[in-house]
């Protein structure tokens, strides 16, 4: 077992990474998880263990963000909210409509990884309109393939 990872009963959890793949609302996830998983029940306990698993650069973020209050005594859902306003600020609209209307679908990219990809930008936005976009790309792309294919052969 590597040293950033905890083991228990069922499963690991690694250290919070600010600059990997996942979010830290993800990671809270697994986290409660872990807790369920390991029948830790008990919520200082819980408390107790996040903030070991967590990390140290996460905890040192951390005690800057609560200051002049310690981790320690604060409760672990007003820790999780305040590291989420850190780690996971809520996206800006125009910056995911931007990216919503740029996505292409790649060469080697099937239809449901397109979709998918497409759904992350769009949660910010009204999902109607969304949809309709989405319903629009798809038709533009089978269109296209359909007349490249009859110029083909």
């Amino acid at each position: 077992m590597d040293a950033g990872a905890v083991g228990c009963l069922y499963g690991t959890l690694e250290h919070f990474d600010p600059n990997g793949t996942t979010t830290f609302t993800r990671y809270v996830d697994r986290a409660k998880l872990f807790f369920r998983a390991n029948g830790i029940d008990d919520a200082d306990r819980q408390h107790d263990i996040f903030l070991t698993l967590v990390g140290a650069t996460v905890f040192d973020r951390l005690v800057d963000l609560l200051t002049p209050r310690s981790p320690a005594e604060v409760p672990l859902q007003d820790i999780i909210t305040s590291l989420k306003a850190h780690y996971d600020p809520p996206p800006s609209k125009r910056v995911q409509r931007y990216h919503f209307y740029k996505r292409t679908r790649g060469v080697a990219e099937s239809i449901s990884e397109y979709v998918a990809e497409l759904r992350i930008p769009s949660l910010a936005l009204n999902s109607r309109i969304c949809c309709e976009c989405m319903v629009g790309h798809l038709r533009y792309m089978m269109i296209s393939s359909v007349l490249l294919a009859d110029k083909l052969n």
